[in-house]
């Protein structure tokens, strides 16, 4: 992962809500933009229901937008690549009459309520006023990702992700070097299963630069992308999936833990992107791509700074208030799978046996979600009081990886070296039992609850993880989506308990052994299918 922003060697570290339970395999955007010479091709809004090397294809917005287009209705201002300074206006009108308002969560005093506001356009724009900072973060989200790569074309929603830093006759130099020129300490994206963001952190001077440059990449992007970009970000995009390995070491483990718990139809037991599949994407691809889910409809924008966020609010429907687009295609929201117990063994030319136990659970924000993040937390830290004088065990972890459309519960254990992890399974299995007959303590939960505050937000959030946060409210379906997720602090130990009984059930478990083999192949083998 390439930040071609981290200027500072003290970046905002990048917690957000449900963020901290994104898939572990989000990717990162390469951030080297090229000035070459872009093709003139002018926009179009048809774009076919599947994508074709022969599609014709073109930008997400209607061709009413651009460089020097009125910003919205009644509004004698224009948007185009020469920039005013960051100074504060104070004499503009701070309340656009074209947004539907909403305001949510208490304010304290070192943070103003979160003003949410949906434009014309589509675009969900919400604001937070952070007296503790002098820089202002702006994190762009937009509801597509990983699995809603056509079949056949995996990776093609993490190859746009890099296309939006590419140079662009707005942007000459593209977005990453022109954020690096008004200061920007931080510049990422990453792409997730079912969400794509963008987070930019500059001097709260320069917040207009950067909600131009997110405005003129959203609506104008596809006007200057040629097949040279496209050749250079899949080049890249292949450089990392080998510095992942993702074809490399046990992707079997995955593979097999995927099949298992989402069976063949759920969204997330889709094979993620190959070498084979990012070679096929073409820049037609791309094009029918981005305009199908890359428009303000699909967006949500986040600004956390100091700055008044009526003031905020306004600059944001100068700059996006314009743009137009198509309504994204509706996602499938299956039902949460019931897998049946499964067990693997995978062999693996590693030295390091891998426990890996696996459950399905509910989606984010739906009930028992927050009671399990409690019960992971608790499972924690009476394994690794179990496991802290054995040296055979150097890791153990449980976790919730939240999503949209179903999470998944896990507990894994690393050996040592050359260690048989199998006599471990017992074990793991009784610290279960016991939670599920008898509940935690109420030390455990305090401490559980303790944590869990500071991870979320609670004991106050960097402003970037805040925008994070923020802007991930359209993908949960959830517009309002608070700052601090109270959650928590009503889960008791009945509910907890409950939750525990409720899901992590032994005939609904996946097992999966990551065993050390010296003749197991690259990727790994299943052997067999129990560990009895």
């Amino acid at each position: 992962m390439w930040l071609s922003g981290l200027l500072s060697a003290t970046a905002v570290a990048q917690e957000s809500g449900p963020s901290a339970e994104r898939t572990t395999e989000a990717t990162a955007a390469s951030v080297e933009p090229n000035a070459a010479s872009r093709a003139d091709t002018r926009p179009s809004t048809n774009a076919s229901a599947e994508p074709s090397a022969s599609a014709s294809v073109g930008a997400s917005v209607s061709a009413s937008v651009g460089p020097s287009a009125s910003v919205g209705p009644g509004a004698s201002a224009s948007v185009g690549p020469r920039v005013e300074p960051a100074t504060p206006t104070a004499e503009r009108d701070p309340t656009p009459t074209h947004a539907t308002e909403r305001t949510t969560h208490e304010p304290t005093t070192w943070e103003s309520a979160v003003d949410t506001r949906t434009l014309d356009s589509g675009l969900l724009a919400r604001v937070q006023q952070r007296r503790d900072t002098t820089f202002a973060s702006v994190c762009v989200t937009y509801g597509v990702g990983q699995t809603d790569d056509p079949e056949g074309y995996e990776g093609l929603a993490h190859l746009t992700e890099h296309l939006m830093f590419a140079a662009t006759r707005e942007l000459p130099s593209g977005f990453g070097r022109y954020v690096e020129g008004i200061g920007a300490r931080y510049v990422n994206a990453a792409t997730g299963p079912d969400d794509t963001e963008y987070c930019t952190e500059v001097p709260s001077e320069a917040l207009d630069a950067v909600l131009f440059a997110e405005a003129m990449r959203m609506g104008f992007l596809l006007a200057s992308l040629d097949d040279d970009d496209v050749e250079r970000e899949r080049a890249a995009v292949l450089h990392e999936q080998r510095e992942r390995g993702r074809s490399g070491l046990g992707i079997e483990v995955q593979r097999s833990l995927r099949r298992a718990l989402w069976g063949s139809e759920h969204p997330y037991a889709r094979e993620h992107e190959t070498e084979d599949s990012v070679e096929r994407i073409r820049l037609e691809h791309v094009r029918w791509f981005f305009q199908r889910w890359y428009g303000p409809k699909n967006a949500t924008i986040a600004v956390v700074s100091p700055e008044d966020p009526r003031r905020v609010q306004a600059r944001i429907a100068h700059y996006f208030g314009a743009l137009r687009g198509t309504t994204p295609p509706e996602r499938p929201h299956p039902e949460l799978p019931t897998p049946d117990s499964a067990r693997f063994v995978v062999l693996a030319p590693l030295i390091r046996d891998v426990l890996i136990f696996a459950w399905t659970s509910p989606r984010y924000h739906e009930a028992d979600d927050a009671a399990l993040d409690l019960v992971a937390d608790v499972v924690e830290e009476r394994l690794g009081e179990l496991f802290e004088d054995d040296e055979n065990v150097i890791r153990v972890s449980a976790r919730v990886l939240s999503l949209s459309r179903g999470s998944t519960f896990e507990i894994t254990l690393v050996g040592d070296d050359e260690v048989d992890l199998a006599p471990y399974v017992a074990r793991v299995h009784e610290v279960l039992d016991a939670l599920r007959n008898e509940g935690p303590t109420d030390a455990e939960m305090a401490e559980a609850r303790r944590r869990t505050r500071c991870r979320r937000g609670h004991v106050r959030w960097s402003p970037l993880g805040t925008a994070r946060r923020l802007a991930s409210s359209r993908v949960f379906g959830r517009p309002d989506l608070p700052v601090r997720d109270e959650r928590y602090e009503t889960a008791d130990d009945d509910a907890v308990r409950s939750a525990a009984r409720r899901w992590l059930t032994l005939d609904r478990e996946v097992l999966v052994h990551r065993r050390m083999h010296g003749f197991g192949s690259r990727e790994g083998t299943v052997r067999r299918r129990s560990l009895r």
